[in-house]
């Protein structure tokens, strides 16, 4: 089970009291090993989340949360934590897919905000 009472300033700038409301245990699928601040997508058919890819059409092209714990899912699922809603998170923390144009991060950030997440160079 996550450990949602750790402090994460890292990355979160901003945060409810109630960390439950923006925290959520996923799992995250088998492709690569993903480091914490990573934008994930959920792929639609099975409900695991993997790095945001606007290219996919698999709903991974979507984003739909921040990772906020390092997941090593290279060999195989694993379980992690992520922040699916709510909070504001750091600019410089936020860990967009390789090769990501200005154009695809402001893609990225509008589909955070959409989702309630706030991305901020500072608060």
């Amino acid at each position: 089970m996550a450990d949602f009472a750790t402090p994460l300033s890292k990355y979160i700038k901003h945060e409810y009291p109630d960390v439950t409301y923006t925290r959520e245990t996923i799992t995250v699928g088998t492709a690569a090993n993903l480091a914490a601040g990573t934008v994930l997508g959920k792929i639609t058919a099975t409900g695991k989340y993997v790095q945001v890819d606007l290219a996919a059409a698999d709903g991974s092209q979507n984003v739909a949360g921040i990772l906020i714990r390092d997941a090593a899912a290279a060999e195989s699922d694993v379980e992690s934590l992520a922040i699916t809603m709510g909070p504001a998170i750091a600019t410089d923390k936020i860990i967009y897919p390789s090769g990501a144009t200005d154009a695809n991060k402001a893609t990225i950030n509008a589909g955070l905000k959409s989702i309630g997440i706030k991305v901020a160079e500072s608060i």
